[in-house]
């Protein structure tokens, strides 16, 4: 169950930076002025990185009190 959780952020984690980074290099280019999608993207990846932190800490915290 934890592993499953686990690939499934990962996995939607990587394709949130993609999309970051193609928006980000899209605005460089001058190709697009939405700051909004860059705000969007900036918070799913902090929320994913606390998410994925908290699946690591509450999983060490189950195992050790076994």
């Amino acid at each position: 169950m934890v592993f499953s959780a686990v690939v499934l952020i990962l996995v939607t984690l990587i394709l949130v930076v993609y999309e970051f980074l193609g928006i980000y290099v899209a605005r460089k280019k001058g190709l697009t002025k939405n700051v909004s999608r860059l705000i969007t993207h900036t918070l799913m990846i902090v929320l994913l990185i606390i998410l994925l932190a908290q699946i690591f800490y509450f999983g060490i915290k189950v195992v050790t009190a076994q």
